[in-house]
């Protein structure tokens, strides 16, 4: 009996992967608990920067302390008593979010991914880095962090100031340095060690609309103290650009990264956009070599990972646009990894 439970597991897998289904998959996996949050408690909540159109809850970062989720939204969210980074308790995710209202957090902008240091004592999140001009957008090229349990505290890694905009623009020229191209997407960020990070990028190209998905993966040494993170001597790491798109048999980009410190596994999602939404979830460990396999298919843009035990994950995702949720709403899961 148990054979052929195992055994009819494995074949739900195989087309949840072919047909990028949520279900059961390979080493047990499956969803514990899904549903919708909601990044704010409006529904049409127009957007103070853009008269005539509204805010959407497109959550693309997720981290866990031990009783509570933060998260990041990939945009703004209007309203002085709102943020693009909130929290709520793992056991609450149907309440109101308690907002990180600090200049620093609402000035950051297209948050991507975040994580939390291995001693449990900061918090970092990171923006994309892929806008740039001359003399603007600097803001989305921005790294904070802050204490776990004081937000009031938040800073800037690496801060470059020009004009009047705070930011980590000095590390675009860190970036380009091993990247070697014009346009990058810094899409996840994870922090695997006292003093090493992984930074995953999800595009490359010539410009925001000429690149190509990638899946490479940057190792950054770091320093924390209570008034300074610095990111320094970054350097390729992993490249699986190939090993995903021809797993999946799509164009796909790396979406997010989590090192889970309760088992040292390196979790990752792949995501895409063209023909649907989609996401597959991979796990590797760095100990034994970098050989990711996949492990769930999700028929959500999976944009965040929080490890909360061993064998428990939190994902969210960022649908973007899309018709069938309500604009402040958000799809999450949690996974039973066993």
């Amino acid at each position: 009996m148990l054979n052929s439970l195992v055994n009819l597991m494995k074949k739900m897998c195989f087309f949840a992967l072919a047909l990028s289904l949520s279900t059961v998959c390979a080493h047990g996996t499956f969803i514990e608990k899904s549903g919708f949050l909601k990044c704010f408690d409006v529904e049409n909540l127009p957007r103070t920067e853009s008269p005539g159109r509204y805010n959407y809850c497109e959550t693309s970062a997720v981290s866990f302390d031990g009783s509570k989720l933060i998260f990041a939204n990939d945009k703004p969210i209007s309203g002085d008593h709102r943020s693009p980074v909130f929290s709520l308790a793992l056991g609450e995710l149907d309440a109101i979010p308690t907002y990180y209202t600090q200049s620093i957090f609402k000035n950051a902008v297209k948050y991507e991914d975040s994580a939390i240091t291995p001693d449990g004592q900061y918090f970092i999140a990171n923006t994309g880095f892929d806008r740039i001009k001359a003399r603007s957008k600097d803001e989305y090229n921005t790294i904070v962090f802050w204490p776990v349990n004081n937000p009031e505290d938040v800073k800037v890694a690496n801060p470059t100031l020009r004009g009047n905009v705070l930011s980590s623009l000095s590390l675009r020229e860190a970036f380009q340095s091993v990247l070697h191209v014009p346009y990058y997407k810094v899409e996840g960020m994870t922090v695997i060690s006292e003093n090493k990070m992984l930074f995953g990028i999800r595009e490359l190209g010539a410009s925001d609309e000429n690149f190509k998905y990638a899946a490479l993966i940057i190792e950054a040494d770091y320093k924390i103290s209570r008034d300074a993170l610095t990111i320094s001597n970054l350097k390729i790491a992993y490249d699986f650009t190939d090993l995903a798109q021809t797993t999946i048999g799509k164009p796909v980009g790396l979406s997010s990264l989590e090192f889970n410190h309760f088992n040292q596994k390196l979790y990752i999602t792949t995501s895409f956009e063209v023909g649907g939404l989609g996401a597959h979830l991979w796990v590797t460990s760095l100990d034994a070599g970098f050989a990711p396999e996949t492990i769930f298919a999700f028929d959500h843009k999976i944009e965040g990972i929080a490890a909360l035990s061993a064998d428990k994950l939190f994902v969210i995702a960022d649908d973007d646009d899309v018709d069938n949720r309500k604009k402040n709403e958000a799809y999450y899961a949690i996974l039973d990894l066993h």
